[in-house]
């Protein structure tokens, strides 16, 4: 539960950010590793990320964390924090 609620706020705040920002978006897996590209599909159970051309479905219930690369400073404190306990 905890989980979701850290991807719903950052799908909240990240819908109000400016998409003109060229930066990546990223996605961590289970063991932290990073897969960057931009996320073009969400649904409760999946986030899609276009890497380099192809499209990938991951599953949210294999996410250590999703992070937006237009996002604000300010977002990835609040995660920190929630993370923490």
């Amino acid at each position: 539960m905890k989980k979701l609620l850290m991807l719903l706020a950052a799908v909240s705040l990240a819908a109000v950010a400016s998409p003109a920002s060229a930066q990546f978006d990223q996605i961590f897996d289970e063991r932290g590793r990073p897969h960057q590209g931009a996320v073009t599909k969400m649904t409760p159970t999946t986030i899609t990320l276009q890497e380099g051309g192809r499209e990938v479905n991951y599953d949210v219930n294999t996410i250590k964390s999703l992070k937006f690369g237009d996002e604000p400073g300010e977002l990835t404190s609040v995660r920190d924090f929630v993370r923490q306990g």
